[in-house]
């Protein structure tokens, strides 16, 4: 699998998640901010003011794994839809150039959003006139 692969199925998991919670959460996020790496103002932190209290508002039920015992379930969960990642598993590139890719492919998915948001409203307007 591919950096690109692997961070999009996350991404997308990740969006479905954040889609069921708040259809309009890209609306909240300041693109020029994002940055996954950092617990304030990656996606996590700009919706609910830290990276952690998200991370327990859709991940707090998570059970710990064996398979990762240097990761409870929470942040393993968070990684696994887009939110975080960490050393042992950051689709085999180093740590920082994962968070680059990962803040590029969320900010492309707002962006999209965006852009498909100011099309309907350009075409209500046309039908309205």
């Amino acid at each position: 699998m591919t950096i690109n692969q692997c961070i999009e199925q996350r991404v997308q998991r990740g969006v479905k998640l954040l889609d069921e919670y708040d259809p309009d959460w890209f609306k909240q996020i300041n693109l020029e901010k994002l940055d996954l790496s950092n617990c304030h103002e990656c996606l996590l932190g700009q919706l609910f003011k830290s990276f952690g209290h998200g991370v327990d508002i859709f991940f707090k039920e998570v059970e710990d794994s064996v398979e990762y015992p240097m990761y409870n379930g929470e942040y393993r969960e968070s990684v696994e839809h887009g939110f975080a990642g960490y050393v042992r598993d950051a689709c085999d590139v180093p740590l920082m150039r994962y968070y680059q890719y990962l803040t590029d492919a969320w900010k492309q998915v707002i962006i999209e959003r965006q852009v498909n948001i100011q099309h309907a409203e350009i075409e209500e307007l046309e039908l309205v006139s």
